[in-house]
């Protein structure tokens, strides 16, 4: 009977050290504009950091592909993200080499979102250029995002 005890508990004990119920304030920044962002559009980045002033670019990045997001794929990237940052992360790296960017439309402006799945960081580019610390992501929803930047063609090579 001591045994059947036991395996709830140790079940409750390894969900409570994995999921995340008090999230830091710039995940839950994060997880607010997500959730009331009217338009998402994917980017698909090189990892170099560019010096030059360009519109082209997303913060200092080079965007290789960029995708508009139907409402059902929209769905898709929230739905990947917010399970992503549900759950604590206790690895992450130092090198944040963003391929992969999210651009939100709210009614408050246009929200960058970097992702770096190497190192399972992210990091939030507010309207008016001001960044939070970086926050840690987990690494399933980039299959849905590399699935979607999949589906369209690097810049340069459309017609």
């Amino acid at each position: 009977m001591k045994k059947l005890l036991i395996l709830p508990l140790l079940i409750l004990l390894i969900l409570g050290v994995m999921l995340d119920p008090f999230p830091s304030a710039p995940k839950q920044e994060i997880q607010a504009i997500l959730a009331q962002s009217s338009k998402i559009e994917l980017v698909g980045l090189a990892p170099e950091i560019v010096r030059d002033e360009n519109p082209a670019l997303f913060g200092v990045r080079e965007v290789t592909q960029r995708r508009s997001l139907s409402e059902a794929e929209q769905s898709r990237v929230r739905a990947a993200l917010q399970t992503d940052m549900r759950y604590r992360v206790f690895n992450v790296g130092k090198c944040f080499n963003p391929r992969h960017g999210l651009a939100l439309t709210s009614s408050s402006g246009e929200y960058r979102l970097l992702l770096c799945y190497e190192c399972n960081q992210m990091e939030l580019f507010s309207p008016d250029g001001k960044h939070a610390n970086l926050v840690p992501l987990g690494g399933s929803s980039a299959e849905t995002l590399n699935t979607l930047l999949n589906q369209s063609p690097p810049i340069g090579t459309q017609k």
